[in-house]
């Protein structure tokens, strides 16, 4: 399945479980920022089963993560909605 696709069924999800996401569209940063609740967030790069980051993904993903920016690499909604439900419950 394309990215995009999944993507789009990601975004699904996650608003019908009550997060909301904006789309970065910015080389190198991850696809999504992911609002969890108040003040707390999350970041989503979306693949596809087996898909690799770019070189850009390479540079920029651990530099986020050296600052404290909870990012994860996520190949389908099952996963991006566990990991969006277990910061919420961190809340």
């Amino acid at each position: 399945m394309l990215e995009s696709r999944i993507e789009k069924k990601i975004v699904k999800a996650l608003r019908e479980q009550g997060f909301e996401s904006v789309k970065v569209g910015k080389t190198g940063w991850p696809d999504r920022f992911v609002i969890i609740g108040p003040g707390q967030h999350i970041w989503l790069e979306v693949k596809q089963p087996g898909g690799s980051l770019t070189p850009a993904q390479k540079r920029k993903i651990p530099w986020m993560k050296d600052l404290g920016e909870p990012i994860y690499v996520v190949e389908s909604v099952e996963e991006a909605l566990a990991i969006a439900e277990r910061h919420w419950r961190l809340l």
